[in-house]
């Protein structure tokens, strides 16, 4: 039997951030994103690091609780929404916090990093490689590639490219599976 163990040096992908969510907290941030404020915004309005709404907002798309805007995480028109639909919305959102008293968006993903896996992984972002298929090439989620780029950007480690998270090369198909996302 082998029992080998790597040597590789692992890292958390955004370790310093507070990933815990009250109730109220969340009630807040959907109200921000349907008046159109932006990230930065709505960060400051909840007295939070723009990274962990961001990241609250990436698991809330991902969930369908916040719709799509056409200007993304930027100011946006306000959305209509009926008081009836809001009031559905927030009280489903309580289903979130059935095991705990906070809500932690991602808990079941892995924020884990061989160093060499981030190696590998500035390689493919310097090559231009989008964020999905650099998912697929790591066996990934793209939320986890997607912190790691936060991670890495925080750490001056990667630049802002070209064609942003996607890339340069990327197909019509992944621009429109990200866009589903965020």
């Amino acid at each position: 039997m082998n029992n080998t163990v790597r040597a590789d040096r692992i890292e958390i992908a955004i370790e310093n951030l507070n990933y815990e969510w009250s109730f109220v907290q969340l009630c807040k941030l959907i109200d921000y994103w349907y008046d159109g404020k932006s990230l930065y915004d709505a960060a400051e309005l909840l007295k939070r690091n723009p990274d962990e709404v961001l990241i609250l907002i990436v698991d809330f798309a991902k969930r369908r609780i916040l719709p799509h805007r056409p200007y993304g995480v930027g100011p946006n028109a306000r959305i209509w929404i009926s008081p009836k639909m809001m009031k559905d919305k927030k009280n489903g959102v309580r289903q979130l916090f059935r095991e705990s008293p906070v809500y932690i968006p991602f808990i079941e993903n892995n924020f884990l990093w061989y160093d060499q896996e981030i190696h590998k992984f500035r390689a493919l972002w310097d090559q231009g490689q989008s964020i999905i298929k650099i998912a697929k090439i790591f066996k990934r989620e793209i939320e986890e590639v997607l912190f790691l780029v936060i991670d890495q950007g925080n750490k001056e480690m990667i630049q802002p490219r070209n064609g942003g998270l996607l890339g340069e090369d990327a197909s019509e198909n992944e621009k429109r599976r990200f866009q589903i996302i965020v």
